[in-house]
């Protein structure tokens, strides 16, 4: 089954994402903004058995966001991200796929 990764354990609810994968929480509590290498270094920990078919939930400090997906999409070559959707009260996914991006910017 897939996992679900999430930044923070922050104290919101998070099972409307469990129909994607199994959760797996990268940090909880407070973080500290400017602790970038502390978060990279609980981003690839947490990121050491992960495969190209999980998910990341973008939620809380940009920072952490930013460490995470990029960890991401640099060991697997895609992106693969759910964000909530208030209004509708579930998580869309959205699917990047690297190479495709690239391959079309180096050809224009």
């Amino acid at each position: 089954m897939p996992k679900v990764y999430i930044p923070n354990n922050s104290g919101h609810d998070f099972s409307n994402a469990e129909e994607y994968g199994t959760p797996v929480f990268i940090t909880e509590g407070t973080i500290d903004r400017f602790k970038i290498n502390q978060m990279y270094r609980e981003v690839a920990d947490a990121l050491k058995d992960s495969t190209d078919e999980d998910y990341i939930i973008v939620s809380g400090l940009t920072q952490i966001n930013v460490v995470l997906t990029s960890a991401f999409a640099y060991k697997h070559g895609v992106l693969n991200m759910l964000i909530y959707d208030v209004k509708e009260e579930r998580y869309i996914l959205r699917k990047l796929v690297l190479s495709n991006m690239i391959d079309r910017v180096e050809e224009e």
